[in-house]
């Protein structure tokens, strides 16, 4: 009869993974998701700021060329209903011929942002020289971090864009 040695036993090669192994990759999984997930909001939040401000600038400078191009007054102004007009520029925006009073094209609602324009109600009118003058004013576009950027329209019809600090992030639309 043979024996097996002690050493032969000692051989034998285990299969699988132990529960400590198992815990151990897990705790590691959880730190990255931890880790990963803040950043990623953050960075959804940015694209959602540079899209909505750059949608706003697309519609200002469409709502100048269209005025020039067609040498006719021409108003850019938020609509939830898609044809009238009010002060709430975070919704749908309508760019609208004044002359003929058609809706020349509409753009939607701003993605997860607030954005804030005058505090008296009026829309964004362009004449037919592409001046914007009594109409122009500061867009702030804020997220709800606080971050935001700011787009500036002059009297000429001129857009020009900057980062919103923290504060004008928080202040109210007759400030802005």
């Amino acid at each position: 009869m043979q024996h097996a040695s002690s050493s032969t036993c000692l051989q034998r090669h285990q299969r699988g993974t132990t529960l400590l192994e198992v815990l151990l990759v897990l705790a590691i999984v959880a730190v990255l998701i931890t880790t990963a997930l803040p950043a990623g909001r953050h960075l959804t939040i940015k694209q959602d700021i540079i899209s909505d401000t750059q949608q706003l600038r697309q519609a200002l400078t469409l709502a100048r060329s269209t005025a020039i191009m067609t040498q006719h007054t021409v108003i850019l102004c938020p609509s939830h209903d898609g044809r009238q007009c009010d002060n709430d520029w975070s919704a749908p925006l309508i760019l609208r011929d004044t002359q003929s009073a058609d809706i020349l094209h509409r753009f939607p609602a701003a993605r997860t942002t607030t954005i804030r324009f005058r505090n008296d109600d009026r829309a964004v009118r362009f004449q037919p020289t592409g001046r914007a003058s009594g109409h122009n004013g500061t867009f702030v576009i804020c997220a709800d971090n606080g971050r935001g950027r700011v787009l500036v329209l002059s009297n000429f019809g001129r857009i020009r864009e900057q980062p919103a600090s923290r504060s004008r992030c928080s202040q109210s639309p007759d400030h802005a």
